[in-house]
């Protein structure tokens, strides 16, 4: 049941961005990110690969604007 109703918010929010995809399509699409977690010189640094323009458009829609900041 919360799978559902989460994949319904994901879907309202996709489509008041005004794109196209559904659910499936944009969890597809945002499985292709990457981050990579190191250590140098003792701190933790976090990069994430770069975003796509369907990713962050998709992004941006849950509101999402810094995926950097995100993993944090």
């Amino acid at each position: 049941v919360l799978g559902a109703l989460l994949e319904r918010a994901l879907e309202k929010l996709l489509q008041r961005a005004g794109l196209t995809v559904d659910a499936a399509q944009a969890l597809e699409i945002l499985g292709e990110l990457k981050m990579i977690v190191g250590l140098i010189d003792g701190m933790e640094v976090r990069l994430a690969t770069r975003t796509e323009r369907a990713q962050a458009e998709i992004l941006r829609a849950l509101g999402i604007e810094d995926l950097q900041a995100l993993s944090a």
